[in-house]
């Protein structure tokens, strides 16, 4: 990764060194990728989602006009529910206590956030949050990936991530606490050469074919 790149990620995330504790630490992770932009990452099956604010042990903190845990969005195999504590609507209609997402919606917070979701690859349980509203993460992020078996980087709009001038797919998945990837050809993480892909080093750079990105663990 460039040392510009490297500055416009420290510049991204001014707050990354003071992020807010949480139980399921992690679970969250900040992928950078050059060119593109950040995202939240997150791993965990029961993603809480709160205002952001010093102490508030969420795993989605948002710089919003929310109540302290407002939802929970849970994953149980294929599907996603949200299970609403405060107002929530889903494509317009008041939660009362908890909705099945559809593979395609609209999400609105409080009174004026607005998310949709998304599950772009049929393969995958994998889903995004792409901000409607001009609201944000804490740490600042592009976009939220809600990471199951994989996570595929690539120039499709059925990437969980796209990344228009690449020329291949990148996946990513996970073996226990390790993070891996695969792709078309060789690529490069911390110095080591890996045939297709293998195991990546959190905080290092992976570099390949047209493409550098990076994944941090958020503490």
């Amino acid at each position: 990764m460039s040392n510009l790149a490297s500055e416009l990620r420290r510049a991204f995330w001014p707050w990354r060194e003071k992020s807010m504790p949480s139980e399921n630490a992690t679970n969250r992770y900040l992928l950078w990728i050059d060119s593109v932009g950040g995202f939240y990452l997150c791993t965990g099956n029961s993603i809480r989602i709160g205002q952001a604010v010093p102490g508030n042990a969420v795993e989605l903190p948002m710089l919003a006009d929310l109540s302290r845990h407002h939802a929970t969005l849970r994953r149980t195999g294929e599907s996603y529910v949200l299970d609403a504590l405060r107002d929530v609507e889903v494509d317009g209609r008041h939660v009362e206590s908890f909705a099945a997402l559809p593979a395609k919606c609209e999400l609105r917070l409080g009174k004026s956030l607005r998310m949709s979701f998304s599950r772009p690859h049929p393969l995958s349980a994998t889903a995004r949050l792409q901000f409607l509203s001009h609201h944000h993460t804490q740490p600042s992020s592009a976009g939220i990936v809600l990471m199951a078996e994989t996570c595929v980087l690539g120039p499709s709009v059925k990437c969980h991530v796209q990344c228009k001038n690449w020329i291949c797919d990148v996946v990513l998945y996970k073996k226990g606490d390790d993070f891996w990837c695969r792709t078309e050809g060789d690529l490069d993480c911390a110095g080591q050469t890996l045939a297709r892909g293998g195991r990546i080093a959190l905080g290092q750079p992976v570099t390949g074919n047209g493409f550098s990105f990076s994944l941090e663990q958020l503490v």
